[in-house]
């Protein structure tokens, strides 16, 4: 694991930015499904548990780059994404 994730954990917690996330998340998400239908249960199970605690900050806006509503053209939108053009990679 890399020196970022020490822990090693799943999901690298050096991802705080919606397109890094989500690109890291699906991975997870994949493996999840490849351990259940392995019948692999441990990794089943710490697989969902990792997408549980990681997702529940996005869903909840606890986290440091939470969605906000982009009320210009309709949608969501990270917060640094809405305060910067330079930020999310200009998304």
């Amino acid at each position: 694991f890399s020196g970022t994730n020490p822990e090693g954990k799943l999901l690298d917690p050096k991802w705080v930015d919606p397109y890094g996330f989500g690109k890291a998340i699906a991975k997870i998400a994949r493996l999840a499904l490849i351990a259940e239908e392995s019948g692999n249960e441990t990794l089943t199970r710490q697989a969902l548990s990792s997408l549980k605690e990681s997702l529940e900050p996005w869903f909840d806006g606890s986290n440091s780059d939470k969605f906000v509503y982009d009320a210009t053209w309709g949608g969501l939108i990270s917060e640094n994404g809405i305060n910067s053009q330079d930020a999310d990679f200009g998304n």
